[in-house]
């Protein structure tokens, strides 16, 4: 049994450094406290001195600055860092007492959904923390705030809706729909209007990850079936892409290959640290088979200078009729951490079993 206890706030702004492990993707950036003018110079002065150990940024925030709020997120965007919500805190263990850090839940309100916009990775089990109910307060305050300066009122108006118009402009260069703006303008109450998944779907607040659909395409002597990964890759999942494919005259033969963003590099050297490919075939029901593709039966190329590297994984009848069949296929190269991920995972509709069928059709025996 675990006693949970949360860490004393944060000052407002004040980044920090925290992980779970030593691996990179167990680090994360911590902001937590009121977005304040100047938030973005702040954090970028602050990654410039002390740097960042991870890719992903935790953001918990009760709002705060508009402007601030967008500059940040211009920062966590230049960076190419995900966004999620949440805070970190405590766990001690009854028994002896050991304290470990634990990601907990937390809230991004306001002002904090522009800057958690601003991640080229967005969580979408983060959208149920995501909150608005004050933009358009914030917008009136601005104006009122400019009319007891002695600004005239049409001027503070002016003000306002260019403040709105550079918030909707940062929406969309951000990649999300225009339409947030309206929501986040709408709920007048003092309750925040959280979202859900399917509005952070529907409004492109979260992003797609995983791979798409596979589609097909000629190749000398056969059919192509490729997916390409949907969103960014990051450190140790390097996988852009998922091709399967044979050739005509080879009955019983086809291949995988594995495309990746990873580019220059010595293929002799790829090879060397790779002990094969583990293909994971998960069938309708939940029974799964493993196969291994010996290193033999494994080739690396970087496709020509300047090209991305690509894995290719020869197969037998077995991991064939086995992939035909699947609900989920796993290709994962065997290789050190050293040397980078390479995997892709996809969960098959209809539509991609005949995609790779037909990709298939010259060496089904």
């Amino acid at each position: 049994m675990c006693a949970f206890s949360f860490t004393t706030p944060l000052e407002a702004q004040e980044f920090q450094n925290l992980g779970f492990g030593n691996a990179i993707e167990a680090m994360v950036i911590t902001i937590d406290g009121e977005i304040e003018p100047g938030a973005g110079d702040r954090f970028e002065q602050w990654l410039n001195a002390d740097g960042a150990d991870g890719f992903r940024v935790m953001l918990n925030s009760p709002g705060g600055d508009l402007v601030a709020a967008m500059q940040l997120g211009q920062v966590i965007r230049d960076h190419g860092y995900w966004t999620e919500t949440g805070r970190v805190g405590y766990a001690t263990t009854d028994t002896d007492g050991y304290r470990n850090l634990v990601e907990m839940p937390g809230e991004c309100l306001d002002a904090c959904a522009l800057a958690f916009l601003g991640g080229v990775s967005r969580s979408k089990y983060s959208a149920g923390s995501l909150g608005v109910h004050a933009f358009s307060r914030d917008l009136a305050q601005q104006g009122a705030a400019l009319a007891a300066t002695g600004t005239d009122t049409d001027q503070a108006t002016m003000s306002s809706l260019s403040l709105a118009g550079s918030i909707v402009d940062y929406i969309t260069r951000m990649g999300a729909d225009a339409r947030m703006f309206t929501v986040a303008t709408a709920n007048a109450t003092p309750t925040p209007r959280f979202f859900s998944e399917e509005d952070a779907e529907a409004l492109n607040i979260a992003t797609s990850d995983g791979f798409g659909p596979f589609v097909l395409t000629p190749k000398a002597g056969g059919l192509l079936a490729s997916s390409s990964r949907i969103g960014p890759t990051h450190p140790y999942d390097l996988a852009t892409g998922l091709t399967l494919f044979c050739q005509e005259g080879h009955p019983g033969e086809a291949w995988i290959r594995i495309e990746t963003d990873m580019q220059g590099g010595d293929e002799a050297y790829l090879l060397d640290s790779a002990n094969g490919m583990r293909l994971i075939v998960t069938q309708t029901g939940g029974q799964e088979q493993e196969f291994t593709i010996a290193q033999q039966d494994i080739l690396a190329d970087s496709g020509g200078s300047g090209e991305t590297h690509r894995w290719f994984a020869k197969m037998g009848t077995a991991p064939i009729r086995a992939v035909l069949a699947a609900d989920q296929i796993i290709a994962q190269i065997d290789v050190p951490r050293s040397s980078g991920g390479y995997g892709a995972s996809h969960t098959l509709t209809e539509t991609d079993r005949k995609m790779i069928r037909s990709a298939f059709m010259n060496c089904i025996p």
